[in-house]
């Protein structure tokens, strides 16, 4: 209910999944993209079969058992991690507790080339969020591109090679990113993107990477999925026929 299937069944969701990430992943040979599950659960605990059948046939989980009580068994983890992800996300785990009986992991992997490359090895200036200025790496290009001058904002896609994906940028004015930023829903999005027009532009953009860490309890219980977090409640009998595990 909180993801919004209606009366799907169980079976119908999985088959949807799995053709869902095939789709994504073969989407087009110029792209690596990588979409990569897998499910560590601690010795002697063991899930039921069927659980386990169910996860590796619809998204490609491996069920790997591990002796948590090792020191290295984070390191076995965040190896995999790391190896699904082509070295960017090296670790996943500091350390497992005493309680943790199972990882659920997903990583998603993607690297394209763009459609009309940039220029780099230039400086540019980025405005940050309290209006101050910094020097930073940009890079440059003059190509007719998607784009979109809005009330408030200016919005452009910027096309992958084989135009199968975009990245689309939103740059609200200047002292407005919250106000944009609370405002912007699915709805909103999908109006911006229906219209933007290819227009000869002159664009400079800094070079980027970013990092984020997000606690999914509060947003997934705010949409009403509770009984997953409350231990005595939860009922993930599915995974191994008791009431025990619930999600931290």
């Amino acid at each position: 209910a909180t993801l919004g299937f209606g009366g799907l069944s169980l079976a119908d969701i999985n088959a949807g999944y799995k053709g869902l990430i095939g789709l994504l992943v073969g989407l087009d040979p110029t792209t690596d993209m990588r979409i990569a599950n897998s499910i560590w659960f601690r010795k002697p605990w063991v899930p039921n079969p069927a659980f386990v059948a169910s996860v590796d046939d619809a998204f490609d989980a491996g069920a790997h058992p591990l002796d948590f009580a090792l020191p290295t068994a984070p390191d076995s983890i965040n190896r995999w991690a790391s190896a699904a992800t082509a070295g960017r996300i090296p670790k996943v785990l500091d350390g497992i507790s005493a309680d943790h009986v199972m990882f659920l992991l997903n990583a998603i992997y993607f690297k394209a080339d763009w459609n009309v490359p940039f220029h780099g090895d230039m400086q540019g200036d980025f405005t940050r969020l309290d209006g101050s200025q910094i020097s930073v790496p940009a890079m440059s290009r003059r190509t007719r591109t998607p784009y979109f001058a809005g009330d408030g904002f200016e919005a452009l896609a910027l096309d992958y090679k084989g135009d199968r994906a975009r990245m689309v940028v939103l740059v609200p004015d200047a002292g407005t990113f919250e106000k944009f930023e609370v405002s912007l829903n699915a709805a909103r999005l999908a109006e911006i993107m229906s219209r933007l027009e290819a227009v000869d532009l002159q664009l400079t953009m800094p070079k980027f990477e970013f990092k984020a860490r997000f606690a999914l309890r509060d947003a997934l219980v705010s949409l009403g999925m509770e009984d997953a977090f409350e231990a005595g409640i939860a009922d993930f009998s599915g995974m191994d026929g008791t009431r025990d595990l619930y999600i931290q």
